[in-house]
């Protein structure tokens, strides 16, 4: 048995517990979900997946896929690339791009067109953009989500 981080973009980085035999499921001792898959990790096997690195239309090995990403960087001024990366969870594996294109000197962003837009707003109308932990928000009467994105099927 293994225990990992859900790579989805939710904000309760869910705890996934690896069976012997490959299977998912939720981890008991999750603050937030206790135990719970969302239906993308509940299905997750039956999910159509990129088998196959290509560039440029046509198939092609990791190999290669790394060799022409390193011609790429080696050609370029470090200070032109721009890493850019939307939100996502918070397991620790999602930072290991980001300490990879700041020690090859790439130009870094900070959080996502969406999320530093909305955080804007919130700073402009309150002075200050807090997150709540959902063990707060659950004491909630009613919770807006506003200009959320959800996966719903």
């Amino acid at each position: 048995m293994r225990v990992s981080t859900c790579p989805l973009d939710c904000f309760d980085s869910c705890s996934i517990v690896v069976d012997e035999k490959g299977h998912l499921h939720g981890n008991k001792n999750h603050p937030i979900t206790q135990g719970y898959l969302c239906h993308h990790l509940n299905h997750y096997h039956e999910i159509p997946r990129i088998q196959k690195a290509s560039f440029q239309g046509r198939d092609i090995s990791k190999d290669e896929a790394l060799e022409i990403l390193a011609t790429k960087l080696a050609s370029a001024k470090p200070e032109k690339v721009l890493y850019f990366k939307g939100s996502g969870n918070l397991g620790c594996m999602q930072s290991v791009p980001k300490v990879f294109f700041s020690q090859y000197g790439a130009t870094l962003t900070r959080g996502g067109l969406c999320e530093d837009a909305g955080t804007y707003g919130i700073e402009e109308g309150r002075g200050a953009s807090l997150a709540l932990s959902p063990n707060i928000v659950k004491e909630s009467d009613v919770v807006i989500l506003w200009g959320a994105k959800f996966f719903c099927d």
